[in-house]
Parts: structure tokens; C-alpha cells; sequence
């Protein structure tokens, strides 16, 4: 009986009793699944992408045979490509196939730093002062001004760990991906940007989803990415965005507060009898609809600036927001 790939058919796999290291990717997985504003057919990849942790040369073989051996690929480096592949499905906009975030401003590519974050494959922190050397007079002085001002934001510079490199690389050359860097001529000198990652849709194919599958949830995709264009350009806010990040931060009544839930009437935590309150009421009760519409568009906004940061730091920077009006 031939190898026949479904959604559950991971559940079926388990690594041999020689194998001391514990595979994380199902910590991930979990977690992806839960995620709820994910298309139902990326958590069907997901689930079948997880066979390829016991079975590599059946579920993917060109990703087992990427670092040009014959012999199978190591856990630790599976798990760690597994988890990077679950981190770009969580990303993925599927109507383009891109990873990144689509924004009226325009497409947001998720660089491989947050990416890796995303995997839980850590990052690592360089110094930038090597680079400041090198640069023109005036960039020293702003660079050296700007170190004076965030010493300890400026001086480190975070990258991805090798571990989440090596992955990546298998993954590309793999012929998973595809990677486009970005180059623009500024001010006399080439500068790069965040590069455009794209997902094949042989990937899918090879994980067996049909091509009228793929093509049906793309169109869907399309169908409400254009609905959100359209918002955009009559100037109202996407309602799909906003709804989930207040489902984030009130989910059940409540709220995230480093590891702690509150309840509604503490959104944002009494304020210290030293310093009077300023700005609206920080009770959800007693905020009227034109600020708890605020407070949720706000949230909105932070999350498509910067979709790595946590439900707590975007219910802070909301909250930060709504003093300073």
C-alpha cells in the first residue's frame, strides 16, 4: 500500500527511541491551528506539512535531499525547517502569495528576522558600529546623534540565527520559495530593502492540494483583499482587521497583561494616587463609543505596523495613544 497524505497523518508518525532531541514544531502547529483569521486550506497544509517531521522522503523530497545527501535529513534540521514554513503560512497572504502584509500604503514584506521570531528560532544582536564608520560625515553625526539619544537601541542590530539561515537556504533551494531582493539608487549609493518572498504553488501541490482547491481560496483572497482596497480608498478603516485585534485583546472578557487577565473594567489598570489620570477614563465601561472605536482602529493600525509585536504591547501602545489625545 502506497504513502497517502492527509491532514491527520501526522498523528500517525513518531521518531525512533534513539532520538534524544524533542521536536518543537508542534508547539507551533498548535498554535497555528488556533490562530482563527487563518484560511481553513492553510491549516489543512499545515496539519499535512507536519507529516514531513517523520516522513521526508515521502511528503517532501527535495527539501530532504537539499544539502545534496543521500542521507536523510536530521531532526533538529526538519524541525527547525518545519517551524520556518509554519511561520510563513502564518504570514502568507494568500491572494498573491506573498509573505508579508497587504496595507494601503501598499505590500509589507515580513523580513526573515520576524520570521524567525515567528519560528521561535531566536535572533541574534550585532553591533552597528562598524557600519556607522563607513558611512559619509553627515551620516556620522545623525548616527552618532542618534546613538546619544537610544544608546541601547542603536548599537545592536538584530539578524537571524544560523540555524534559521541554514533553513531557509534548504528551503529555497528546495524550490519552495522564491526570494527577490530589493535594490533602490538613493542619494548616489544602492540601498537594499526587506526582499519579497513568494511561495510556489507546487509546494501546495506537492503537499497534495488540487489546483482548483488552491485557485478557489485565492480567488476568496482576492474577493475580500479588494473589499479592503475599496475601503481603503473611500477612507474607512477594514472592519476584518480591527474585529481581530479587539478579539485579541477582549477575548472572553478580558485582556492580556503580562500572563495576567483583567477584566473589562480594568482595561487599562488604575492609575497611582501620585499621578492623576489624564486623557479618557482608562475603564472600558466608561469610555464612550468614539473612544472605544479609537481605541480599536488604533490597535488595528499597530498590528499592521509591526505584526510580530505581542496582544499586551499592542493593547500599551493603544492605550499609550489614547492619553495623547
Amino acid at each position: 500500500m502506497g504513502f497517502e497524505l492527509t491532514p491527520d497523518k501526522h498523528r500517525q508518525g513518531g521518531l525512533p527511541n534513539r532520538v534524544k532531541y524533542v521536536p518543537k514544531a508542534r508547539d507551533c502547529l498548535h498554535a497555528l491551528i488556533l490562530d482563527t483569521h487563518l484560511p481553513p486550506l492553510l491549516k489543512d497544509v499545515a496539519q499535512r506539512l507536519m507529516a514531513y517531521l517523520y516522513w521526508p522522503a515521502e511528503v517532501l523530497p527535495s527539501l530532504n535531499y537539499a544539502n545534496g545527501s543521500l542521507r536523510q535529513q536530521r531532526v533538529e534540521r526538519r524541525d527547525s525547517c518545519l517551524r520556518l514554513l509554519l511561520a510563513v503560512l502564518r504570514q502568507l497572504d494568500l491572494a498573491s502569495l506573498r509573505v508579508g502584509t497587504p496595507t494601503a500604503e501598499g505590500f509589507r514584506p515580513v523580513p526573515l528576522t520576524a520570521l524567525s521570531k515567528k519560528a521561535r528560532l531566536g535572533v541574534r544582536r550585532r553591533s552597528v558600529s562598524s557600519s556607522v564608520a563607513q558611512t559619509s560625515p553627515d551620516s556620522q553625526d545623525q548616527a552618532a546623534h542618534e546613538l546619544e539619544r537610544h544608546p541601547d537601541k542603536e548599537r545592536k542590530r538584530e539578524t537571524p540565527t544560523r540555524v534559521a539561515e541554514a533553513a531557509w537556504s534548504d528551503i529555497g533551494v528546495a524550490g519552495l520559495l522564491e526570494t527577490h531582493q530589493v535594490c533602490q539608487f538613493v542619494d548616489g549609493e544602492w540601498r537594499t530593502f526587506v526582499a519579497l518572498k513568494t511561495v510556489k504553488p507546487e509546494f501546495f501541490y506537492a503537499l497534495g492540494i488540487s489546483k482548483r482547491a488552491l485557485k478557489r481560496a485565492r480567488d476568496f483572497a482576492s474577493q475580500r483583499l479588494k473589499k479592503k482596497a475599496a475601503q481603503w480608498a473611500r477612507g474607512n478603516p477594514s472592519r476584518p482587521s480591527s474585529n481581530y485585534a479587539k478579539f485579541l485583546l477582549m477575548r472572553n472578557g478580558t485582556v492580556f497583561d503580562d500572563g495576567k487577565r483583567q477584566r473589562h473594567g480594568s482595561v487599562g489598570g488604575a492609575a497611582s494616587p501620585q499621578s492623576p489620570p489624564t486623557g479618557p477614563p482608562l475603564t472600558w465601561a466608561d469610555w464612550n463609543e468614539e473612544t472605544r472605536r479609537a481605541y480599536t482602529l488604533k490597535c488595528a493600525d499597530v498590528m499592521i505596523q509591526d505584526p510580530t509585536l505581542t496582544p499586551d504591547a499592542v493593547h500599551r501602545a493603544a492605550l499609550a495613544w489614547l492619553q495623547t489625545r
